[in-house]
This record gives structure tokens, sequence and C-alpha cells, in this order.
């Protein structure tokens, strides 16, 4: 799950920690999110699909360079934003994964049990 999260991290930090235009950020930040949103990871289907969505956005003109250069301001704080939100996203998912169903050990017997009525504050 956590794979290719690296990658969109690193991606999200261009994005938003440079001091450059957010053309240039979004430029820089979207070769990197390409790499990541391309590989083979476990990433949920929901999530893969904003992905898949979010990478068609990018290269609409071709490559990400022409696309890129031709959006106006709106459409290049959209975009960002659109990563930004897949990149959270995909971060509160790697939290919560659980990649197999866990069996809870459920004893018999042995267990105790704890008495809240008796208690007294």
């Amino acid at each position: 799950m956590s794979q290719g999260l690296d990658e969109v991290n690193r991606a999200i930090r261009i994005l938003v920690g440079r001091n450059a235009t957010l053309h240039q950020r979004l430029y820089e930040a979207a070769k990197v999110f390409a790499d990541a949103s391309h590989g083979p990871y476990q990433w949920p289907k929901r999530l893969a699909n904003q992905a898949d969505e979010l990478s068609g956005r990018l290269t609409a003109k071709g490559n990400i360079a022409g696309t890129v250069n031709s959006m106006d301001a709106t459409d290049a704080r959209e975009v960002a934003e659109e990563m930004l939100e897949l990149a959270t996203a995909l971060n509160v998912a790697t939290v919560t994964y659980v990649p197999a169903p866990m069996k809870l050990p459920i004893g018999t017997g042995s267990r105790r049990r704890l008495d809240v009525a008796g208690a007294s504050s």
C-alpha cells in the first residue's frame, strides 16, 4: 500500500515547498507524480482511479510540459489542489490500511470481566 507514496509525497513537497511560480512547481511535481502513479501499486481502487484521472489531466495536451504550459492560473490551481487532495487521501488510506483480514483472539474461560458497575471514583 505504501508503495508509490514516497514519490507522491515528494511531488507534494515540490508543489508546496519551492520558491517558483505555480506553473513551474506544478510541472516539476507532475513529473514526479507521473512516476508514482504509473507503478504497479496496490492503492485502493477509488484512489487509483483518481490518480489515473489526474494523470489524464496532466497529459491532456500530449505531455506534461505542454499541458501545464497551456493551463491558466485557475486550471493550474485546481490541478494542484487535486494532487494535494489525492496525496492526503493516499496518506490516510495508508494509515488505515489493513492488508488482510485479522483474526482477533477470543479467549474462553480464562477471561476476566471488567467490573465497571462496581467501580467508584
